[in-house]
């Protein structure tokens, strides 16, 4: 698998991530916290599980365990915390990818779960998912912003890429 297209893929990731908190920033914290009966509750809670996932799968990636993070806990409650972590997760991801080789991209990953499995797998297939994960749960605080009649930002990948093109950088 190729390096870059990871790579792109994450600048994809943060740029998303800025475009959606953005936007959220400027609800209410009434509305940051309502439960709207989405699976993780509210944007607050749909937003600290995309990033709980980051951590997660950014530990494993280097090998560390991640059996001390709790699903569907808040680490965050405010709304400047959480961006503030949500930014920092960003730019590890794309330290973590700069550090990585195809070589390590194209091997297997071992791991553990949160409850302690072991898993094995290719490492392009985790790197997949990590960003399917973010794409899915962004999805979610999409419609609650929309639920709420807020305008939510346009977030598909080929937007990035013609913004970035708009812009004369690489994707």
């Amino acid at each position: 698998m190729d390096k870059n297209y990871f790579q792109t893929l994450a600048r994809y990731n943060r740029w998303a991530n800025k475009k959606l908190y953005d936007v959220v920033e400027t609800v209410s914290i009434e509305e940051f916290e309502k439960d709207s009966k989405a699976y993780f509750a509210s944007m607050r809670g749909t937003l600290n599980h995309i990033l709980f996932g980051d951590w997660a799968w950014t530990l494993r990636l280097k090998g560390k365990s991640s059996a001390h993070l709790e699903m569907g806990k808040i680490y965050h409650p405010s709304f400047a915390a959480l961006k503030k972590a949500r930014l920092e997760a960003d730019e590890d991801f794309l330290i973590l990818l700069d550090d990585m080789n195809n070589d390590e991209i194209s091997a297997d990953l071992t791991y553990r779960n949160i409850k302690g499995i072991e898993y094995v797998m290719p490492t392009h297939h985790v790197l997949a998912h990590v960003f399917n994960h973010g794409t899915h749960h962004r999805g979610q605080v999409h419609c609650l912003l929309t639920q709420a009649g807020i305008e939510a930002p346009s977030l598909d990948l080929i937007y990035y890429y013609i913004e970035c093109e708009d812009a004369g950088i690489k994707p």
